[in-house]
């Protein structure tokens, strides 16, 4: 990419958020490296600007990537009540702070739970949702598994889209032992019914929807899940309309990535 290009697409993508030229001035002026504030209508997000947690921030707050499933789940709720959500793969949070979003301007409060296996995303997770005071959504250090223990988690360096693996370490990785929650133990301290269930859990995603029984399914009234392989899609599209709910909508930027959104037929009464 020539310099000009370049220069072109650093100023386009700072003006993407409210305060431009604060991201100008320490990311590419000063060459700070150290994660900075990201602004964008009455919220702020701190990232690491150079691992993925940029192209979660853009993706979710600038390109909306989950908007048509917050604004499924917002319409059906009465003005004053309370937008409830599960995050299930919350990464720093960026789903959390457009979920706030969606609430505010709807005129709703807002309370949820948001797991993150990463425990240094999951402490970018914790300081997001204090500096934009989202103190009713609880932040679960944990990685879905198909039981409770623990869990060899290989995480390469400063990104934070790592799924939990097992046996043989990639270059430049730290390898932690995260805890391993069954969703059976997750549902028992979250216990909906929520409005809205986000799924993206990096591999894990089987684990929940084999799991995902049906008096729960209909205490969920919209699931948008993504899912990063065929085998992932077939399963999804054979288990959630067997547990009640119909496909309303999906984006497929190929075989390897899906994003659907599901609502319930048969909530419970």
């Amino acid at each position: 990419m020539n310099l000009a290009k370049r220069l072109f697409h650093v100023w386009r993508g700072a003006f993407c958020w409210d305060n431009p030229y604060e991201l100008l001035l320490d990311y590419h002026l000063l060459r700070r490296r150290d994660p900075i504030r990201l602004q964008k209508d009455g919220a702020q997000l701190v990232v690491d600007y150079k691992s993925s947690d940029m192209t979660a921030a853009q993706d979710i707050l600038i390109e909306g990537m989950y908007d048509q499933a917050l604004n499924a789940a917002v319409s059906k709720i009465k003005t004053g009540d309370c937008l409830r959500y599960l995050n299930l793969g919350a990464n720093i949070g960026a789903f959390d702070v457009r979920a706030w979003q969606f609430a505010k301007n709807n005129g709703l409060d807002i309370a949820g739970a948001a797991l993150e296996m990463n425990t240094a995303t999951f402490a970018r997770l914790v300081i997001n949702l204090e500096i934009n005071k989202l103190l009713h959504i609880l932040p679960i250090n944990a990685a879905l598994a198909a039981e409770d223990g623990q869990m060899r988690c290989e995480l390469a360096a400063r990104d934070t889209g790592q799924s939990a693996v097992g046996l043989h370490t990639l270059p430049q990785t730290t390898v932690q032992m995260v805890v391993a929650m069954s969703w059976e133990t997750l549902w028992g301290k979250v216990a909906g019914p929520f409005d809205l269930v986000k799924v993206d859990i990096e591999g894990a995603e089987a684990v929940w929807l084999e799991q995902l029984t049906q008096s729960q399914a209909q205490l969920l009234d919209y699931v948008v899940i993504e899912t990063h392989s065929l085998d992932l899609h077939s399963l999804c599209d054979r288990n959630l309309p067997a547990l009640g709910f119909e496909l309303l909508q999906k984006d497929s930027s190929g075989e390897s990535t899906r994003v659907s959104l599901w609502k319930q037929k048969n909530p419970a009464e």
